[in-house]
């Protein structure tokens, strides 16, 4: 019996990464398309407060923040679960000296307020995949289900805001930083799968 071909956009899901933020309350929500699914991105948003979850995101508030283009999907996958499981126990599982003492406006406040976390998180994750994908690669070396490893330029973050990369206190040598091109409610565009396109301009980082 004849299999069905995998869409190519199922295939490739994972090879973008794409982060939004309220530019008003800056909590932040993770996307693996392009464009954002209301159904899809509310449930991200957790409950901290009367008015924190919004009945549907609003395109003058909700702004791009950043993209990340991986070299093959699995990793992409990876670092969007973790991303989302960080995100929920900043909200979820905080100190309570962060809060402590104050109103129930302004712990609601701190709580929605995701957006340096967010990016500090996506430095942890890219550290953590990057180096779990090559050592699995050279513990397989010579087998036939051997991955691939992940080289320099392979794994890049474009910024609305290439400043807003000082949020994270290092970033993995292996990702290189681009300025994306300016769009108020639309992310950058991906990355083409054969790898990143010529003429990539480095940006170095600044550090916290």
């Amino acid at each position: 019996m004849a299999t069905k071909p995998v869409h190519p956009v199922v295939a490739n899901l994972g090879r973008n990464l794409f982060i939004y933020n309220n530019i008003q309350t800056k909590q932040v929500v993770y996307s693996l398309t392009r464009s954002l699914k209301n159904n899809k991105m509310l449930k991200q948003i957790t409950f901290v407060g009367k008015k924190s979850v919004p009945a549907a995101l609003r395109k003058d508030v909700w702004t791009p923040l950043l993209s990340v283009s991986f070299p093959f999907p699995a990793v992409g996958l990876k670092t969007f679960k973790k991303l989302r499981e960080f995100k929920k126990l900043h909200e979820t599982a905080y100190p309570r000296e962060l809060v402590a003492g104050k109103t129930k406006k302004e712990k609601k406040k701190i709580l929605m307020d995701q957006k340096a976390n967010s990016i500090a998180d996506l430095a942890a994750s890219l550290e953590w995949e990057i180096a779990k994908a090559n050592r699995e690669h050279d513990e397989m070396a010579g087998k036939k289900d051997q991955p691939p490893r992940i080289g320099r330029d392979e794994v890049v973050v474009r910024w609305q805001d290439i400043y807003d990369a000082q949020y994270a206190r290092d970033w993995p040598e292996l990702v290189v930083h681009e300025v994306a091109e300016r769009a108020r409610h639309t992310a950058p565009k991906a990355v083409e799968e054969k790898g990143v396109q010529e003429g990539k301009r480095e940006v170095e980082v600044l550090a916290a």
